[in-house]
């Protein structure tokens, strides 16, 4: 097989073969007339003809054995130099003259059942000089793969002579005879690489709308080569609309969602995977709450609990608390608190929204009563006396020696409605004082 001369054999009767073919056992050829010569080459004998009846095909120029032919009982696809049709082993006909195949000086061919996609047979055309052409047997048709020998060492302005296959251990060969001094045999490996695989996983397995689903194709794999191009196709539309061994990618609507891989590796081999992810469409929250005590009155600080609001397929993100129910929220968080200044049903409205942005809304009335008006104005005044107090406090300490005589006139002046407060003949009276008070307490305080 290293292109070695072995010997030189003739066979009586045999002549001018143009191509030949061989099933195992006997080596078949003709002379460009429709006679087959069966010969056993190791004895140096023709064993016997076959006449080929091939309907648009008057000669035979190339050969080739192909099993596969007359429900497996084997069979030759046989042609001149424009023409290709198929016999059985006796000679009778298969296939007439497939017309148009679009090559007009076939010398030799060869069936090839390895490589990717096939069988197929290999016409090799003296069109061109010396140029293979892959010949889909299944649609009968060109496949528009092409070899051209004569890019090859050692080619020297030869043309297209004969055509051969062979496969040992796990390699495929393609043979091409060219025809020059020497002749020169060509050789080509017909074991495509080994495709790639692809393969992906994605997280969270089962997502939600709104959810980043994480897409990682790291498992993909090839065996003889490194894959340089991941891309995905979120729809299986045929548009892929990213690439790279990770990516990540929100569904917008629920349901079925067809995901396509497709690798590429650096010989141009690819492969898809594609897979079928439900995406769940986004259950809302619910929002709930309590408040105690039930029945509060004027000025007690009433407490509201939303903690028994629920979100069943993500998290609750934010509260929010409306005292009014009047479209301004007024406060935030799981838990608050608010006093009522005014008798009456108050519509209290919650707001939740989870982690993809849904909402729930609950409304309850809080019925605020008056039940004791003195104890409700006792702690509004003990209140701001307190307030009071406090900046009487602060102005102390912030006094230094020498201070004007108009904040020493305002603190008097501060200091007898103060007095007045705490003694007071009336409850208008008293918070008369007081107002005065704090007022005449702030205006020292935003003097100093």
């Amino acid at each position: 097989m290293d292109g070695t001369f072995i010997q030189q054999l003739s066979i009586t009767g045999v002549s001018n073969i143009r191509d030949m073919a061989y099933d195992g056992t006997y080596f078949y050829g003709s002379n460009n007339t429709m006679t087959i010569y069966k010969m056993d080459i190791a004895n140096e004998t023709n064993v016997g003809t076959i006449t080929a009846g091939c309907n648009g095909i008057s000669g035979i120029r190339h050969i080739s054995y192909d099993p596969t032919l007359d429900e497996g009982n084997g069979g030759f696809w046989i042609g001149g130099w424009d023409s290709l049709g198929a016999i059985k082993m006796d000679g009778g006909e298969i296939y007439s003259a497939i017309p148009a195949i679009g090559i007009t000086s076939i010398a030799g061919s060869a069936y090839d059942p390895w490589s990717a996609g096939g069988p197929y047979l290999w016409l090799f055309d003296q069109d061109g000089s010396a140029k293979l052409h892959q010949f889909d047997i299944a649609t009968k048709t060109l496949t528009g793969v092409t070899i051209d020998c004569t890019t090859v060492t050692g080619f020297d302005s030869g043309v297209a002579g004969g055509a051969a296959s062979y496969h040992t251990g796990t390699t495929a060969v393609l043979l091409a005879d060219i025809q020059q001094s020497p002749n020169l045999i060509v050789a080509y490996d017909l074991n495509p690489p080994d495709p790639p695989e692809a393969s992906y996983t994605y997280t969270p397995f089962a997502p939600c709308i709104g959810d980043a689903v994480t897409f990682d194709a790291s498992a993909s794999s090839v065996p003889d080569g490194t894959i340089s191009t991941y891309e995905w196709d979120w729809e299986s539309d045929g548009t892929y609309d990213a690439t790279g061994v990770t990516q990540t990618h929100t569904f917008t609507t629920g349901g079925t969602h067809s995901v396509t891989l497709r690798v590429t590796d650096n010989q141009g081999a690819k492969d898809t995977e594609k897979k079928d992810i439900f995406v769940s469409p986004n259950i809302p929250p619910v929002a709930t709450f309590t408040h105690s005590p039930q029945q509060p009155s004027i000025g007690i600080s009433v407490s509201f609990d939303a903690s028994s609001s629920t979100d069943t397929d993500g998290t609750i993100v934010r509260y929010e608390w409306d005292w009014e129910s009047d479209g301004t929220y007024d406060a935030e968080g799981e838990n608050a608190t608010h006093a009522y200044l005014v008798a009456g049903t108050h519509l209290v409205t919650l707001r939740v929204t989870d982690n993809k942005d849904a909402q729930d809304t609950q409304q309850k009335g809080v019925t605020v009563e008056v039940q004791d008006t003195s104890t409700y104005f006792s702690l509004f005044l003990l209140n701001k006396i307190a307030y009071a107090s406090e900046l009487q406090a602060s102005i102390a300490l912030s006094l230094s020696e020498g201070v004007s005589d108009e904040v020493c006139t305002l603190l008097d002046e501060a200091g007898d409605f103060m007095r007045e407060a705490v003694s007071p003949s009336d409850v208008m009276r008293t918070t008369s004082a007081l107002q005065s008070a704090i007022r005449v307490l702030e205006e020292v305080q935003s003097m100093l």
